[in-house]
Parts: structure tokens; C-alpha cells; sequence
């Protein structure tokens, strides 16, 4: 339903403003250089004055784009490390599934079926955790998914046969997918749009690094232990976020359309949370590693180091370089950003990547050392 036309004025732009409504449409982007504004405009900026401020905040301290920065990033930190924990725990499979399949008298590729339904709920129970943190909130259904996700684990871990191990890791999977499909939600709700692109350049780096990080510790815990002690410190990982969500998290939902005045009061912190009761290659790549170059958990650890290099490297390139692009887009059109002006950093690294995936296929298809 779209808001009266008086409203929307009085929410989004000031009458006296000669940038009107329409110059800051979804479909031509934002108007962000302040400098466009008249002397009597009412429109809040930086404190440098030197940006406008999407979307305009309220005056009410409980809304989150009002919180402190020690606020916003304590929490936007426990977001990024929780999502950190999907991937990380599917990748694991990639090495466990070797000394698995031994315990369990089973091929290879038949445990990797776990690894598959692991995979495979993770991107399909986004749909389900968003719609409810639409309905419920965000910080109700980030706790009860974490909480299911850490009991799921610990089954995971204490599996007695790998009908078990399957169905745990599916239950882990789709209750995991939580902080990495929810986690723009929460970056959308406390930061302002120019902020965003460093914030999701900070959140994605754990979800891009996981899966490399994940079989890279778990062979060196499988070469010196048990498979089931590298499932041990997955769950003790997962502990450690539920306990950071319970000290630090916070309800971001805020409905900036209804007068700071009128808001429902805020409720305690914790009656907050007790509201409502690369993967794909990463995966199955040491079932090519070890019959072509005899690699056992140790080799294939070490096999992902290179990609936690190229991770780490190419994030903190990127978190400067979208936001310098962003910049020289803005002020080519006057003031006005467009949210496709930050795809050309994407055009340039896709020939890159594809020439990789392909040298890579071809390494495997023939063996080459």
C-alpha cells in the first residue's frame, strides 16, 4: 500500500528542498550530495554535512539508525561471525567424509549424500528464516534458529551411524541459514545507505572465507584426532555465537512511518529474544583430490589455504574500492547514486573467476600436478 502523498513528503523530503521526491526514486537511485540542498532544507546530513542521510532517521533514540557506532558494530560483528558458521560447518564434510566413510563401511559418495542436503537446505531456508523475521522480528528468529542450530551440531557430532549424521546435518543446515540469508536485513535496518557497501563488504568476508577456513582446520583435527572432535569445536563454535546473540543482540525492526510518540514501548532485552518459541566446488572436491593425487585430510587441508589468501586479500581490496567507485559514480551524475554503479568492480573480477573455474576442471579431469 503506498503512503499518501502528503506523508511521503513530510517522511522523505522537506517542501522547501528543490530536490523533490521523484529525484530519489528507486528505479534513478539516491541523492546523496548534500550539496544539492537548499539553505533551508531540513533534511539531516553527516556530521560533516557533507552527505544526505537514506533513509532520513527519526528523532527517537530507540530507532536503530540513531544508535552509537559501538552499538551498530558490536552487532553487525556477532552477524558476520554467525554467518561464518554455515558454510564453514557444510565445507567440513569435504575432509570428514573420508575417515566417515571408512567408520561406516560406506562409499565416499554415499556420505557425501549428508554433505548434499547440508548444502542444500542452506540456500532453500532463507526463504523460510526471512519471511519470519518479517513476521516475528529479527532478533527472536536469529536466537530460536541459533538455539536449534547448536543442538543439531552437538547431534551432528554424536551421531552413532550415519543415518543419524544425515538427518542432523540437514536439521543444521536449514536452521543455520539464519545469519547469512537474514544478515542484509539487519545491515538494511541500522545503517545508512552509504554505508552500506563497506558493512556487506565486512559481513560477506566470514561467508566467503568459511568455506575455505572450515576443511582447512578439520584436516589437521582429523590427521591428529577423530573426525568427531573436529564436530566438537564446530558446536563450541556455535555455543560461543548463541552466547554473543544473547549479550549483544538487538531487535532492529523499526517502522520509521509512525511518530516516535506513538511507538509500542520497547520491550527488555531479554524478553526480546524470548519473543516467539563457493560451497558446491569446495564440497566434493577431495572426492577428486584423493584418487588423483592420493591426498589424505592433511593434503586436502592445506589444499584450501590459497583460497583463504585470494579471500582475505580480495575483501580488503574491495572494501575500499566499492566505496571510491560509488564516489566517482556520484559525482559524474550530479549528486546521484545508482545501486548498479558498484557492478563494474564485478565486471572486471568475473573473467578471473571463470578462467579459474575452467583451469581448475581441467587440472582435475587430467591430473595435472
Amino acid at each position: 500500500m503506498s503512503l499518501p502523498s502528503e506523508l511521503e513528503k513530510s517522511t522523505i523530503f522537506a517542501k522547501s528542498d528543490p530536490i523533490t521526491p521523484d529525484s530519489s526514486s528507486a528505479d534513478e537511485g539516491y541523492v546523496l550530495d548534500a550539496h544539492k540542498l537548499g539553505a533551508s532544507s531540513t533534511l539531516k546530513t553527516t556530521c560533516d554535512g557533507s552527505i544526505i542521510l537514506r533513509p532520513q532517521p527519526s528523532d527517537s533514540p530507540d530507532d536503530p539508525l540513531n544508535w552509537s557506532q559501538w552499538k551498530k558494530h558490536i552487532l553487525l560483528f556477532v552477524i558476520s561471525v554467525t554467518a561464518f558458521l554455515p558454510d564453514y560447518g557444510g565445507a567440513m564434510g569435504a575432509v570428514a567424509l573420508i575417515p566417515q566413510a571408512i567408520d561406516w563401511n560406506m562409499t565416499q559418495e554415499g556420505v557425501l549424500q549428508a554433505l548434499v542436503g547440508n548444502v542444500f537446505v542452506i540456500g532453500a531456508g532463507g526463504l523460510i528464516s526471512v519471511a519470519f523475521m518479517a513476521y516475528f522480528g529479527r532478533l527472536p528468529v536469529l536466537f530460536w534458529f541459533t538455539f536449534c542450530a547448536l543442538w543439531s551440531a552437538a547431534f551432528c557430532a554424536g551421531a552413532a551411524n550415519f543415518t543419524q549424521y544425515e538427518a542432523a546435518r540437514v536439521l543444521n543446515g536449514f536452521f543455520w541459514t539464519v545469519a547469512q540469508d537474514g544478515g542484509l536485513v539487519f545491515i538494511n535496518d541500522i545503517f545508512f545507505v552509504h554505508e552500506h557497501a563497506r558493512k556487506i563488504n565486512i559481513w560477506s568476508f566470514f561467508i566467503i572465507l568459511s568455506p575455505y577456513l572450515g576443511p582447512l582446520l578439520t584436516g589437521f583435527i582429523i590427521a591428529a584426532s577423530t573426525w568427531q572432535w573436529a564436530f566438537a569445536l564446530y558446536v563450541l563454535m556455535t555455543g560461543l555465537c548463541l552466547t554473543a546473540i544473547i549479550c549483544f543482540g538487538q531487535e532492529t525492526y523499526y517502522d520509521r512511518r509512525i511518530a516516535p510518540e506513538s511507538q509500542p514501548l520497547r520491550k527488555s532485552h531479554l524478553q526480546r529474544v524470548q519473543l516467539t518459541s563457493a560451497t558446491g566446488i569446495n564440497t566434493t572436491l577431495s572426492i577428486f583430490l584423493q584418487p588423483l593425487y592420493g591426498f589424505g585430510p592433511r593434503q586436502i587441508g592445506f589444499f584450501y589455504f590459497i583460497p583463504i589468501v585470494a579471500t582475505i586479500l580480495g575483501d580488503a581490496c574491495g572494501h575500499w574500492l566499492h566505496d571510491s567507485l560509488a564516489a566517482l559514480c556520484t559525482r559524474r551524475n550530479h549528486g546521484r547514486l545508482d545501486a548498479e554503479a558498484r557492478l563494474w568492480v564485478i565486471y572486471i573480477a568475473t573473467p578471473f573467476m571463470l578462467a579459474g573455474l575452467v583451469l581448475l576442471g581441467f587440472a582435475l579431469q587430467h591430473g595435472w600436478p
